[in-house]
């Protein structure tokens, strides 16, 4: 279904807002439920901030948990 999608665009909104942790919960719960495409996780500008080597160690941390979820 679109239970995937729902969860990305959650997870962009979040990320714009600010709120990372978020953002990072959604994503993980849009791979559990089938969303398998890293390089729009990685090119879309809504979740830039999510990004490893971001200004907060723990978006790092969780970035790369979330790409070997993603693999």
């Amino acid at each position: 279904g679109d239970e995937p999608a729902l969860f990305y665009n959650a997870a962009c909104a979040y990320a714009l807002a600010g709120r990372p942790e978020a953002a990072f919960d959604f994503l993980r719960q849009a791979t559990v439920a089938g969303y398998t495409n890293v390089t729009a996780i990685r090119a879309d500008a809504d979740l830039v901030s999510l990004h490893v080597g971001s200004a907060t160690p723990l978006k790092g941390a969780r970035g790369r948990a979330l790409n070997r979820a993603l693999r």
